[in-house]
């Protein structure tokens, strides 16, 4: 197993699974938005299976926070796992297994997106060890738009924590959203 129990109780049934996209898997995050200056926690579940314009099978993710639920597709083509969103745009990608240095693009629309695993250690979140956890940096960028994106993986379990942030360059606005693990069960 990639990461391991401690006397915490943060950790439960972590999956066979590299990574996890079964039905009935759960991930709980506490999430903090700079804009809206908020503090709420997202219930992340796989409630069931589709099947894509195009005939291609993918998971139903949805991510319940306390005023909307947004839904994603997750499939894997290749070694890529792919998160797209209702309108079947790329949202995140993961191309695994997860390797030192790999490097890959989220969605090729965009002008320039690239992800890259820039470290490979054991992560500690709140006295819980996450073993040969994958630090992962995204840059992109539109004509009118910057981020960045810093993602904390671990294998078997999944994102552990990730920060986001955007610069939205017209409006002169900077967002950042930071997740970060508080429990799952894992099938």
């Amino acid at each position: 197993m990639s990461c391991k129990k401690d006397n915490t109780q943060l950790l439960a049934n972590p999956s066979s699974d590299y990574f996890p996209n079964s039905v009935g898997d759960y991930w709980k995050y506490k999430y903090v938005d700079s804009v809206a200056n908020t503090l709420v926690f997202v219930d992340v579940n796989i409630i069931g299976n589709t099947v894509l314009p195009g005939g291609q099978n993918a998971t139903i993710w949805t991510y319940t926070f306390p005023s909307h639920i947004d839904t994603n597709f997750v499939y894997q083509d290749g070694n890529t796992i792919k998160f797209v969103d209702k309108g079947l745009s790329v949202r995140n990608a993961y191309t695994v297994p997860l390797t030192l240095n790999d490097r890959w693009r989220i969605n090729p629309a965009y002008v320039y997106d690239s992800t890259q695993v820039i470290d490979n250690r054991a992560f500690q979140l709140n006295d819980q060890n996450f073993d040969n956890s994958f630090y992962l940096y995204e840059f992109g960028h539109l004509p009118n738009d910057r981020w960045n994106k810093f993602e904390w993986f671990c294998p078997n379990i999944g994102m552990i924590t990730r920060t986001e942030k955007d610069e939205f360059l017209i409006a002169a606005t900077v967002s950042t959203v930071h997740w970060e693990l508080v429990e799952f069960n894992l099938k």
